[in-house]
């Protein structure tokens, strides 16, 4: 992007940057604002539910130091906001509440599903004519004495991951079903700025227990991709509260440790191997990776993937498809994709290189590809006597 103030990219004629769709980190705005401090941000705030952006905030200026969450703004034209108890009354400014939205760009419901319409959309009480409803949005908001909302969480167990609306409970509720695990949780966490992902939290029944990689197929099996837990954490017990609650807030950070994989570690072979392992090992915050562990096994996000492959196309200064870290996902796989697709950036860096990747070697059967060829010239020449 450049350095502050001088950034490489012309955006002369760039009037506004509309970031939507996720919560906007302050950082975020801060980093934006420092390289393009001439283009402001308008955040904009909107459920499905309601026909595109409800609320709108404009940001001129980084904000500061002391700003946690940023505010989303105020209604647009014909659209009303409100901040309710759950007994549907307004909460005073600065106090926290539900947030219910109102107006024309109200939708009318979901389709073939009245239990569901008749829980979120619910007649407006403010509205004297008593036709008009209100879309309850589940999320945790507050006004600031300016009139503007901030944004604070979800009011539910429901989160918003790589644009994808995801209840937790869903995901809960197949690993319950495994046989072997006694308790689990899962929950969003933001450990790395920016990253937003899925924890999986597993106790197993007494002497029980399996590798991270069979936890991800199980759920793989059952859910869609995007709702399958990118870290697990597995515990003894569960941390209560005093009433006998999972205590949510309590639960550990994923930390910064391998998974425990199916496969075993195997350690960097050359230079080239060792750099990639280096890179990935700060990418995904892990203390260690072995060169035939998956990417995303490892916790990586479709983000990361491209964090990484940008970083790559820096470094080697050439063009890599980001399609290159789904066809070789290993790091032994991926520093052959260079050797082979990029050989004269590859051989600047490194020189020529062995070729001792997964490319040539089956790590499950322990065979290189040139055992595999001695045998088939041996298979032959035993054929012709």
């Amino acid at each position: 992007m450049g350095t502050p103030g001088q950034p490489a990219l012309d955006l002369r004629h760039l009037r506004w940057l509309v970031p939507t769709g996720e919560a906007l980190p302050p950082e975020l705005a801060r980093q934006w604002l420092s390289y393009f401090p001439s283009i402001p941000l308008v955040n904009a705030y909107g459920p499905t539910e309601c026909s595109d952006d409800v609320t709108h905030f404009r940001i001129e200026s980084p904000p500061g130091p002391e700003v946690v969450n940023m505010p989303i703004g105020r209604p647009i034209g014909n659209m009303k906001m409100y901040v309710l108890d759950s007994q549907l009354q307004p909460v005073p400014i600065g106090v926290a509440g539900e947030l219910y939205i109102g107006g024309v760009g109200v939708g009318l419901g979901y389709l073939h599903d009245p239990e569901r319409t008749s829980s979120a959309f619910i007649p407006d009480p403010f509205e004297a004519e008593g036709r008009a409803c209100l879309y309850k949005t589940g999320d945790r908001v507050r006004y600031l004495p300016d009139g503007n909302i901030v944004y604070l969480g979800r009011t539910d167990f429901q989160v918003k991951v790589r644009g994808f609306r995801i209840e937790l409970g869903e995901i809960e509720d197949v690993l319950h079903k495994h046989p072997e695990i006694a308790a689990s949780v899962v929950i969003a966490r933001e450990d790395i700025p920016a990253v937003k992902r899925l924890v999986g939290y597993i106790v197993f029944e007494d002497e029980k227990t399996m590798s991270t990689n069979t936890l991800r197929k199980y759920v793989k099996a059952r859910l869609p991709e995007y709702m399958v837990p990118e870290q697990w954490v597995i515990l003894e017990a569960m941390p209560l509260t005093n009433n006998g609650k999972v205590d949510r807030r309590n639960l550990p950070p994923p930390g910064n440790r391998r998974p425990d994989l199916d496969q075993d570690l195997v350690p960097p072979r050359n230079q080239a191997e060792d750099f990639l392992a280096r890179q990935w090992c700060a990418l995904l915050q892990l203390d260690r990776v072995g060169i035939h562990d998956r990417f995303f096994e490892l916790g990586g996000s479709s983000i990361q993937a491209a964090q990484f492959i940008e970083s790559m196309d820096r470094y080697f200064d050439v063009n890599i498809p980001m399609t290159a870290i789904f066809e070789a996902p290993t790091i032994a796989a991926f520093a052959a994709h260079l050797q082979t697709g990029y050989r004269e950036s590859f051989s600047r860096k490194f020189g020529m290189e062995r070729d001792t990747s997964s490319a040539s070697q089956n790590p499950s059967s322990g065979k290189t590809s040139g055992d595999k060829l001695v045998q088939r010239r041996k298979r032959v020449r035993d054929r012709r006597k």
